[in-house]
């Protein structure tokens, strides 16, 4: 019996983590600054930032590489997001 009870805290512990991060809008990332050498994107996580970057700048035939994070002086809850379009090697 003793494993059912440690297996539902478990599970409500659980679920109790989730409905906590439900409350987390989502922003989709914003371009601030855009070029063919680079792009600065205003959203909340980094992985949402990365993905924009590297769809940015393949439009370019480029690989986004991160060049720096800070945080948004508008909102705090969001960050900026510098990458640089670097040209890659095609041999």
């Amino acid at each position: 019996m003793q494993p059912r009870l440690g297996y539902a805290l478990v599970l409500a512990f659980g679920l109790t983590s989730l409905s906590a991060c439900g409350n987390i809008e989502y922003v989709e990332p914003e371009i601030v600054a855009a070029g063919r050498d680079g792009v600065t994107l205003r959203t909340r996580a980094w992985a949402d930032a990365q993905a924009a970057a590297r769809f940015y700048c393949a439009k370019f035939g480029r690989k986004a590489q991160t060049r720096r994070r800070m945080p948004d002086q508008e909102d705090p809850t969001l960050s900026l997001y510098e990458y640089d379009c670097l040209i890659t090697d095609k041999r």
